[in-house]
C-alpha cells in the first residue's frame, strides 16, 4: 500500500491498508532480460533488500541512441501503474503523454470519442519503448547501487535447479561469466533463452507456434497531425477492411501510426519496395489515412 499522493494520477488502487509478507532471507537474484519487465522486477527485489544481477544482451539505451525496433510506442494502463514504485511512476508521466480516451474515425468522416475505463480516473499513458528503457535504466543505476547491471552480455547456459548462470558479454575478449544465484528469473520475452529453455523442458506447457502478423509502421508529422485535426490526448483508430489502423500521439506532436492486417510479405521484413506501393495498398484498404501518411 502507497499513502495517498498530491499527485491526483497517484493514488492506491485501495484505500485499504494491506500487509505483505516477505522472506527475512535476502536472496541472490539473476533477472535476465533488462526491458521494462526485468527493471521493474528488479527494482522492487532491491528495494526489498536482494543482491540483484540484471543480464541485458542489448546495450543500453539512452538519449541520440537506436530506437527499439520491436516497438514503436509502448501504451501503459494508469491502474497498471500502480505495480511500480511512485518515483518510476512520476518518471514515466512526466516522460509520457496522458491520454484519457480514443477516438474512432468512420469510413463516412465522422468521429465517435469513447472514455477508457470504468470510470474517469482510468487513463492511458503513451511513451516510447526505447525512452521508457532510458528513463527506469537511469533510475536503476541512481536508486538501486546493489543492482548489477550486465549491459551487452547474453546468457549462453543455465541450470534452473542449481541456479546456476553462465554468460559472455560481447566483447569477443571477454571470457565466460558463471555465478551461482538463490533465484533465477527470466525476462528476457518470447524470443528470450527464458521461453526457448521452458519449452524443453518436462511438464510445462507452452504455446510452441505463433501467427505471424504482418504490419507496416508510419509516423504522421506534428505538421500535419495539426491539420488534420488528430487529437493529442486520445488513441485513434481508423477501421478498414482487414485490419485497423492505430495511431498514438506522441510528446513532440506526431502520430506514430501502427497499421495491422493483411499484409504482403513476412513478418518482421520488407513489405514495401516503393512509397508507390504503400500508397497503392492504403487505397485500397484504407483510403481515410492516404491524406495523413501521404503528406
Amino acid at each position: 500500500f502507497e499513502p495517498q499522493s498530491d499527485d491526483p494520477h497517484l493514488k492506491p488502487l485501495s484505500h485499504t491498508a494491506r500487509t505483505t509478507r516477505y522472506s527475512e532471507t535476502k536472496l541472490n537474484i539473476a533477472v535476465v532480460g533488462a526491458g521494462p519487465g526485468g527493471m521493474v522486477m528488479s527494482e522492487k527485489l532491491h528495494r526489498h533488500g536482494n543482491k540483484v544481477t540484471l543480464i541485458e544482451k542489448e546495450m543500453p539505451f539512452g538519449p541520440n541512441r537506436k530506437q527499439d525496433y520491436r516497438s514503436f510506442n509502448l501504451t501503459i494502463d494508469g491502474l497498471g501503474m500502480h505495480a511500480v514504485s511512485t518515483k518510476i511512476q512520476r518518471l514515466i508521466y512526466s516522460t509520457g503523454r496522458f491520454i484519457n480516451g480514443r477516438v474512432l474515425h468512420l469510413c463516412d468522416g465522422s468521429q465517435l470519442t469513447y472514455p477508457y475505463g470504468h470510470s474517469t480516473e482510468d487513463h492511458f499513458i503513451a511513451v516510447s519503448r526505447s525512452d521508457l528503457l532510458c528513463t527506469i535504466g537511469s533510475h536503476l543505476d541512481d536508486a538501486c547501487p546493489n543492482c548489477e547491471v550486465h549491459y551487452n552480455s547474453e546468457v549462453i547456459d543455465a541450470d534452473v535447479d542449481e541456479g546456476v548462470l553462465t554468460w559472455q558479454s560481447g566483447d569477443s575478449n571477454s571470457s565466460l561469466q558463471t555465478e551461482k544465484f538463490d533465484l533465477v528469473i527470466f525476462c528476457d520475452g518470447v524470443r528470450g533463452y527464458g521461453r526457448s529453455f521452458a519449452a524443453k523442458s518436462p511438464g510445462i506447457s507452452i504455446m510452441k507456434h505463433v501467427d505471424k502478423i504482418t504490419y507496416l509502421k508510419a509516423e504522421i508529422t506534428p505538421d500535419c497531425a495539426h491539420r488534420c485535426q488528430l487529437p493529442l490526448d486520445k488513441i485513434n483508430f481508423w477501421p478498414g477492411r482487414g485490419g485497423v489502423s492505430i495511431g498514438v500521439p506522441n510528446i513532440d506532436g506526431s502520430v506514430s501510426v501502427l497499421i495491422m492486417g493483411d499484409l504482403p510479405g513476412v513478418f518482421s521484413s520488407p513489405v514495401f519496395s516503393s512509397e508507390t506501393d504503400v500508397i497503392r495498398f492504403l487505397q485500397e484498404r484504407n483510403p481515410e489515412l492516404i491524406p495523413a501518411i501521404a503528406d
